[in-house]
């Protein structure tokens, strides 16, 4: 059996406390590429050296539990085994071209943008409502900023997107900026996400404002999703296998911690529920928080 510890105390868990098997512990250290500046790189992304994220992915040990952040059994019954959802690897230099032929509908792209070290996601929804279904993925691997500009170009000129939803990392924020250079409406159609932002909601009865992490926001857009059944999503190991992972921890302050690593189908999914979110809610995207059209609540970035 070999696997990266999450915490958790499941299957794994249990097999690795089996005295009678023999036991190997492989931390990145023993790598021989392995530096002092890519401990320290490694250190800063997952929150320190004693962080559940670092025990868990760089020393390779079980640490202290986290929590698994979706419910597994919700995320299998998403999962439509006869969804016809291409999935496309485009690498540096690779071809790629957007389906000529897309039905009618309201398009939701969401994106998650990497370059040198991390992949690119990007993942096309439908809304059928009550359903939200994913009809494509494209996963890009080493391919520069310019190009996954001109790609996001050349799948909204297929699907007509709505709204897209692109993670604001370092890299997120380039390619956004790119794209509402280009005028029309892409200035509107464009949500770069600040993952570190907080939400604004709408006021308490008493006039207190709400705040919560954008993250936790997305997260609960996904969760309640797939509570209701109302995701499908084609088989997809590599998603499968992020959600079935994907943990957090509680800080210090109650503040909810997730790890970071592989996740990146998720946090395009998480765009793209955003992108459907701001669509169908009456928010000014700069910044006003105005009046949803669903009474529940509506953010605002600040």
């Amino acid at each position: 059996v070999y696997g990266v510890p999450n915490g958790m105390r499941n299957g794994f868990y249990r097999m690795t406390q089996d005295a009678a098997a023999e036991q190997f512990n492989w931390p990145s250290t023993l790598n021989p590429d392995y530096t002092p500046a890519k401990d320290a790189e490694l250190a800063r992304l997952y929150g320190g050296r004693t962080a559940p994220g670092y025990i868990h992915r760089v020393l390779g040990q079980h640490g202290a539990p986290e929590h698994a952040v979706f419910n597994l059994d919700d995320y299998l019954a998403c999962v439509d085994p006869a969804l016809d959802a291409p999935s496309f690897i485009v690498c540096e230099g690779g071809p790629f071209e957007a389906p000529v032929e897309v039905p009618g509908g309201a398009y939701y792209l969401g994106c998650d943008l990497g370059y040198a070290r991390d992949p690119s996601e990007f993942v096309v929804f439908r809304a059928d409502e009550p359903h939200f279904v994913n009809v494509l993925r494209v996963r890009l691997e080493g391919v520069n900023f310019a190009r996954q500009a001109r790609i996001i170009e050349e799948l909204d000129a297929a699907y007509a997107f709505r709204r897209i939803g692109i993670d604001a990392g370092n890299n997120g924020r380039a390619v956004a900026h790119e794209l509402m250079s280009l005028g029309g409406d892409w200035g509107y159609k464009i949500e770069a996400i600040d993952f570190g932002a907080s939400a604004r909601l709408v006021p308490l009865p008493n006039g207190d404002a709400q705040r919560i992490p954008a993250k936790t926001f997305m997260t609960g857009l996904l969760q309640r999703r797939m509570a209701e059944r109302t995701l499908v999503f084609p088989r997809l190991p590599e998603r499968e296998e992020q959600y079935a992972s994907h943990t957090y921890a509680v800080g210090v302050f109650g503040h909810i911690l997730y790890n970071k690593g592989n996740d990146h189908l998720i946090d395009a999914d998480r765009c793209a529920l955003y992108a459907r979110y701001l669509d169908t809610h009456d928010i000014d995207t700069r910044g006003i928080n105005t009046v949803p059209t669903d009474p529940g609540f509506g953010i605002g970035w600040f």
